[in-house]
């Protein structure tokens, strides 16, 4: 027969062990999702669209030679 420590002991592993797997589920609470907003990216561009960049204008303008 088992003794009392033992019956204790046992029953001290199995409340901690529910404890352990039923908690967090409890306390856990109400999950907040947020949804992320993007901007929708076109596949193909729009007739209306340029594909060059703006170019700079060239230099005409020479560099000092000291600085």
């Amino acid at each position: 027969m088992a003794s009392k420590f033992q019956n204790r002991l046992v029953g001290t592993i199995v409340l901690v062990a529910l404890g352990v797997i039923v908690l967090p589920g409890l306390l856990d609470g109400q999950k907040k999702h947020y949804q992320d907003e993007f901007a929708a990216i076109p596949l193909v561009p729009k007739p209306g669209d340029r594909d060059e960049p703006d170019m700079m204008p060239a230099a005409t303008q020479a560099l000092p030679t000291q600085p």
